[in-house]
This record gives structure tokens, C-alpha cells and sequence, in this order.
């Protein structure tokens, strides 16, 4: 249940940048997280999908935009269901040094749970562009790849069409020093490191880190390496059978008590509670 990867030899690194799997019938996979973001369209049916912390009902002609790195996992329990399953990388759209990439890429980028659900009924386009996936399985061609990056791509801006008809917007901002921080801490959150050390690290001052994580992300040094410590602390509670004491201090924790304590005020849960639910 470690870090899995979508079928057909999805790779970031020089291979396939998206790629397409059909689902018939009942399903039920197992809790897991990918290196990549996730589009999953309910054709026919329904399905529940358990989605970082809840349980969500994603009901037919609805699809759910399931973040790189977010805990999830589909039951479905109907023999004639149909789904359109797509896994994709962020160079897909845009290199992370770009200008545009934070406003193309929000839920690649931040915890982007509302409105993480779009429907067909509310944007008719998305039902025509996931019917022509479906079908592309039958029929593999030379262009297919080149169809299904363009597909994806014009699937991802329907979703950015309803975000913004609805008013949401990410409170992530671009800033190359940012990302790199972010990076960082996230990389080295397991590690007892300091705001300083990582000011350091970045070559430049602690005040200026400080404001920049104010001014970009809304959050200081303390969130982000909380936030690091808690996705990692899931992660490690969805794919291994360890303690919770264990898995506190293994995700950086100084005890047992501020673990459970930080992962319930974070989660609504305690980690064992939360381990169940992921499981049940």
C-alpha cells in the first residue's frame, strides 16, 4: 500500500505524462497515494471514495480531482458500473518554474479539498470529454497519447471553469523560494529542524523566510512542518502496521501525546481512529 502508481507505466521522468484506465463492474482497491494527481469520472453508478480524511459519495456523471499525495481509495459495489480513471503528472500542463503554474495547477499545490467534486449536469463538456476517454480503449492508435495529454488537459480546465464560477480560489501564490522551502521541509520533516536552519539552508535571513511564508502560503514555519509531519504520519498509518507511538516518532513528533493530540486537532480523528476509518 506504499506509493503505487496508475497502470500503464505511468512515469514523470522522461515517460508517459497522463495515462487511461477503464473500470467495469464492482471495485473495491485498497487505501494508497500516488506521485501523481488523479481524475476519477463515475460513467455509470456511483461509488464511495474515501478521500485524505472522509468518505465521499461521487454519484454518476460526477468527477473527483484527487490531489498527488492524497490518501484515497473507490468502492464500488455494482456489476454494470462504469468508470474513467486518469493519472497525470503537473509537467503535463506547466513546468513548476513558470509564471502560470500556480493559477493552472492549484490542487497540485495545496490542500484543495473544496470543490474537489465537479459534475457532467453542471458542466456538460466533461461528460462528452470522459465518454470519448472511455471509448478510447477499444480503439489504440498512434495519436493516441497526443489525444489523451489534449483530453486531460481540456478536462482539468473544466474543473478550473467551475472553481472559478464558484469563487474558489487557491491561497497559493508563485515564488520559486517558496517552493523550494516547502520542498525542503517536506523532504526533512521526520528531521528535529529548525525555521533557522532552513532559513540557512535556503541562504537567506529568517525575517525574510518568515514573511514570505506569511505573504504566499498564509502560514508560518510551525504549519508547514506540522501539515509535512501529519500527511506523512497518514501515509505511514494507511501503508504499514506500526505503533502509534512508533509512527509519532518516526514522522518527528517529541511524544506520543502531542502525536495523537496535533493528528486530532489536524484530522478530527486520533491516528487509530483514523487508521480504522481508512480500513473499515
Amino acid at each position: 500500500m506504499k506509493n503505487k502508481f496508475l497502470p500503464k507505466a505511468l512515469d514523470g521522468r522522461g515517460g508517459s505524462r497522463a495515462c487511461l484506465d477503464v473500470g467495469i463492474g464492482a471495485c473495491a482497491t485498497e487505501p494508497h497515494f500516488h506521485d501523481c494527481a488523479e481524475i476519477i469520472y463515475i460513467r455509470k453508478g456511483s461509488a464511495r471514495v474515501f478521500y485524505d480524511c472522509v468518505w465521499l459519495d461521487v454519484k454518476e456523471s460526477e468527477a473527483l480531482l484527487v490531489p498527488e499525495g492524497c490518501i484515497h481509495c473507490t468502492l464500488c459495489d455494482r456489476s454494470d458500473s462504469e468508470r474513467v480513471v486518469i493519472g497525470f503528472y503537473d509537467t503535463l500542463v506547466a513546468d513548476r518554474e513558470c509564471e502560470e503554474y500556480f493559477s493552472l495547477l492549484p490542487f497540485l499545490n495545496a490542500k484543495f479539498n473544496t470543490g474537489c467534486i465537479v459534475s457532467a449536469k453542471d458542466r456538460p463538456r466533461l461528460a462528452s470529454l470522459m465518454n470519448e476517454l472511455f471509448d478510447m480503449r477499444n480503439a489504440p492508435d498512434d495519436g493516441a497519447p497526443l489525444r489523451l495529454y489534449s483530453r486531460v488537459i481540456e478536462v482539468l480546465s473544466e474543473f478550473l471553469a467551475e472553481w472559478k464560477k464558484r469563487g474558489y480560489r487557491s491561497s497559493v501564490s508563485h515564488n520559486k523560494t517558496v517552493s523550494e522551502i516547502k520542498k525542503y521541509i517536506e523532504s526533512n520533516s521526520a528531521s528535529h529542524i529548525t525555521a533557522s536552519e532552513v532559513a540557512r539552508e535556503m541562504n537567506i535571513s529568517y525575517s525574510y523566510m518568515a514573511r514570505l511564508l506569511s505573504e504566499h502560503l498564509g502560514v508560518g514555519f510551525c504549519d508547514l512542518l506540522l501539515s509535512a509531519r501529519i500527511d506523512m504520519a497518514k501515509k505511514t498509518l494507511t501503508s504499514s502496521e506500526m505503533s502509534v507511538t512508533d509512527i509519532g516518532f518516526e514522522c518527528g513528533f517529541p511524544s506520543t501525546s502531542s502525536f495523537i493530540g496535533s493528528f486530532k486537532k489536524a484530522t478530527g480523528k486520533t491516528p487509530l481512529e483514523y487508521r480504522r476509518s481508512v480500513r473499515k
